[in-house]
């Protein structure tokens, strides 16, 4: 089964969003991002392509603790001290062990590959290339609308599938979704994450949501309260869950998408509907949450984006930063929040406005 148009691809409930919908906040990162690597996901510098051989070969490895024991003379005119290396040092002895410049060159690309992995990652679900419009985010988003003095949501009145005879809708198609949730998540972490959206897209089961939250070990449950806010979630977690493996390494990321959900691709709804009220306090700030609750997740990630490269002066462009182990998983697994983050929030904002409106006594349509 697959959708046949581009997911979140523009249908006739949702003109007027003509698109780019969160320009104001991807257009620098965008263009931050794409001075680091190239659109197929590679280094533009390729002197950090450590998985060619032959730019690791243009290197010497030398321990920091032995540059003592090398040739130093300092030149007064640059005042700069310079080391002398032999070059044949293919082995270094690191703790009674020989360390061989192969193992050390597969450890930096390893390291660099993780680098690389999450700024691709990063363009591609928050679809930097596109200002949005087909991230999770974007698709919702464009479900709302302002007209004329009056706030519009889109909806899919019956449940949402294929023209095939599949029940379920395939999410591999959303932008980096399946990258995400297969390849950057852990098991157990994709485990949590896949069950929580299931229950949103499906008939919002509040007990394996607030089982979800209990288990979620990236995004914490003070988080969570303020996302749901006034959506009644009894959250009794037990300590320690979460941590264990998943016996499913690998989610199909197929979806039974509800009826009253937002329309998700113009293929999978056969009942678009639109509820239309008038101008509304309390609709136009739950209207303006969605936006800023996007802009402040957008902001998380371009800090994450800097955490990963800094302005270089002397050549005046962007580079690395030359982080550790720990400092390169903590920027991962601050992605790895801000994502399940974007996602929740935006389906949960698109609730409350939803409802608010279907419970408005001024409802129009």
């Amino acid at each position: 089964m697959c959708v046949h148009t581009k997911m979140g691809g523009s249908h006739s409930t949702i003109k007027s969003k003509e698109g780019n919908v969160f320009d104001k906040e991807l257009t620098k990162m965008n263009s931050l991002v794409n001075s680091i690597i190239t659109k197929d996901g590679k280094f533009k510098d390729s002197e950090y392509n450590f998985l060619n051989q032959s730019t690791c070969d243009k290197y010497s490895m030398v321990l920091e603790s032995n540059l003592s024991k090398h040739l130093k003379i300092h030149l007064h005119d640059l005042s700069a001290n310079i080391y002398f290396v032999p070059k044949a040092n293919d082995n270094l002895r690191v703790k009674n062990d020989t360390v061989t410049k192969s193992d050390l060159c597969t450890l930096i690309s390893s390291h660099y590959a993780r680098t690389l992995r999450v700024l691709s990652l990063v363009r591609e679900i928050y679809d930097f290339e596109n200002n949005g419009d087909y991230s999770m985010a974007g698709i919702i988003y464009r479900n709302l609308d302002q007209v004329e003095g009056t706030y519009q949501v889109s909806y899919c009145a019956l449940e949402q599938e294929p023209v095939t005879n599949d029940a379920k809708v395939d999410f591999k198609q959303l932008k980096g979704l399946n990258s995400f949730v297969n390849h950057f998540l852990s098991e157990s972490e994709a485990k949590v994450f896949v069950n929580h959206l299931g229950s949103l897209l499906g008939n919002f089961n509040k007990r394996r949501i607030a089982e979800a939250i209990c288990k979620d070990t990236l995004v914490s449950q003070k988080e969570y309260k303020a996302i749901y806010d006034d959506i009644p979630l009894v959250i009794s977690c037990m300590k320690g869950g979460g941590k264990g493996k998943s016996t499913a390494p690998n989610h199909n990321l197929l979806f039974h998408v509800a009826k009253d959900k937002p329309i998700i691709s113009y293929d999978t709804c056969f009942a678009k509907q639109k509820m239309i009220v008038p101008f509304s306090s309390k609709v136009r700030t739950l209207f303006r949450k969605y936006r800023e609750d996007y802009s402040k997740n957008a902001e998380e990630i371009n800090v994450a984006i800097h955490k990963l490269v800094e302005y270089d002066n002397r050549t005046r462009k962007y580079k690395l930063r030359d982080l550790t182990h720990d400092q390169l998983a903590s920027v991962e697994n601050r992605v790895k929040r801000c994502v399940i983050v974007m996602f929740v929030q935006s389906l949960v904002n698109y609730f409350k406005i939803f409802n608010e409106i279907k419970n408005s006594k001024h409802f129009i349509k």
